[in-house]
């Protein structure tokens, strides 16, 4: 399809080399459905679109409360609302200090490097939706009470029209640990041959 449209431009001709457009309208002064790019290339002014997509991350947790020594697995989903398709999508993941990463059980596509678990999915067609599951484990010696929030983000290589549903979190807490004893002792001291027994 071919749009006509009207642009201011800013340079000082015949010198093109400092062409800006500030602006791209339809010829009847609305705006055009997605961005437009507007590039000189041989001499030739061209319009193109940009495309954008709407890419939306969720992140929830199998566990909220846990203990030293015990797994989470967390599972992240990418969608794409499109309008375009998202090419080379990455999802990253600061893992907080009080866990370790667990490759195994763990997506393949993720790898950690740094204290940031990246993620590389590829491309993700309109419509489309991806899974990664991320494994780790809480480190011996954090203390009960102490809570900690796990945050990913998506990006693309597409503008992206909702930048605030690019992250999201699960939180998780260490529970204490169960310190419990048991005592026994017999009531009805001393006890005679075919006697019975009574316990306390």
């Amino acid at each position: 399809d071919i749009a006509l449209v009207e642009f201011e431009v800013i340079g000082q001709p015949p010198d093109r080399s400092g062409l800006d457009f500030e602006e791209v309208l339809f010829i009847d002064g609305s705006a055009p459905p997605q961005p437009l790019q507007v590039i000189e290339e041989e001499g030739q002014i061209i319009v193109e679109g940009v495309p954008e997509n709407d890419l939306v991350i969720t992140k929830t947790s199998d566990v909220e409360g846990v203990l030293p020594g015990e797994k989470i697995t967390y599972t992240i989903k990418v969608e794409n609302n499109g309008p375009a398709n998202a090419t080379n999508v990455v999802v990253r993941d600061q893992l907080p200090s009080q866990v370790t990463f667990v490759p195994a059980g763990s997506d393949p596509r993720c790898a950690l490097s740094g204290g940031v678990l990246t993620c590389n999915l590829g491309d993700l067609a309109s419509g489309a939706t991806a899974t990664v599951t991320v494994v780790v484990m809480v480190n011996q010696g954090v203390e009960a009470g102490d809570e900690f929030e796990n945050e990913a983000s998506v990006t693309a290589d597409q503008d992206e029209l909702k930048p605030e549903d690019n992250s999201d979190g699960a939180e998780s807490f260490v529970s204490a640990r169960a310190d419990l004893s048991v005592s026994k002792k017999v009531r009805n001291e001393p006890v005679f041959v075919d006697g019975q027994l009574i316990y306390d």
